[in-house]
């Protein structure tokens, strides 16, 4: 673990790599998706009207739970980890850093992996219900992972994601439950879904800003509106 606790950055020179990443990523949601988890469908009797949308739904939630798995051990490893859970006194932690957009080797994986979903999901968007909203979602969460580069804000960037992924997981197991007809567990997941979205993102993220506009007046930081508003 002392590696990936090291410190690195986030910088122009990561472009190229992260383009490959992006490629590779590709090939691996589409191979999960139309060949691992529609056979799955297909094996669990799921409507054949709906294995498409089953499939992302799978792929949704592999992304998520290993996200958050990272993220959580990103996050519980730094000094900031209190400002995942309360962010009230945490505008210090969220200045800029000087040199670059510094984080922790594990930190970066995160955020890389966490980016590199987002842009691949564009083109499995039409998998979703309530496209638009989710394409506002979309470009609101990439603002955010820009904005917060751009700005050098790295642990603004991490606790925003961290408080999106933690909350998804019950969400989108949920969602597969509903697919296989599992009422019951699918009906737990949604409250304990309902229970961390209201903490983490209603009561907590606005803390999170409130701690980033505070830097903004004291240090005349100027935030993109769509990083305000994820």
């Amino acid at each position: 673990m002392s590696i990936l606790n090291q410190l690195t950055s986030i910088t122009r020179a990561d472009i190229p790599f992260f383009l490959g990443l992006i490629t590779a990523y590709s090939v691996f949601r589409w191979f999960l998706v139309n060949k691992v988890f529609a056979t799955l469908g297909r094996l669990a009797k799921v409507d054949p009207k709906r294995l498409y949308k089953f499939s992302n739904r799978c792929f949704d939630l592999l992304h998520y739970s290993s996200s958050a798995i990272i993220g959580l051990i990103a996050v519980l490893s730094r000094p900031y980890a209190k400002c995942m859970f309360w962010s009230y006194d945490c505008a210090d932690f969220y200045m800029p850093t000087e040199e670059a957009f510094q984080v922790t080797v594990m930190e970066k994986i995160y955020v890389l992996i966490f980016f590199c979903y987002y842009i691949v999901d564009v083109a499995y968007i039409g998998a979703n219900t309530g496209i638009a909203l989710i394409a506002i979602h979309h470009v609101a969460t990439l603002s955010l992972v820009f904005g917060s580069i751009i700005l050098q804000a790295p642990v603004v960037c991490v606790i925003i994601m961290i408080l999106h992924d933690v909350v998804d997981v019950p969400l989108y197991t949920g969602k597969i439950c509903a697919y296989l007809g599992y009422i019951k567990i699918k009906d737990f997941t949604l409250v304990s879904f309902a229970i961390l979205c209201t903490w983490f993102r209603m009561i907590n993220y606005p803390l999170v800003a409130n701690a980033a506009w505070k830097n903004q007046y004291r240090e005349g930081i100027i935030y993109p509106v769509l990083y305000r508003g994820v």
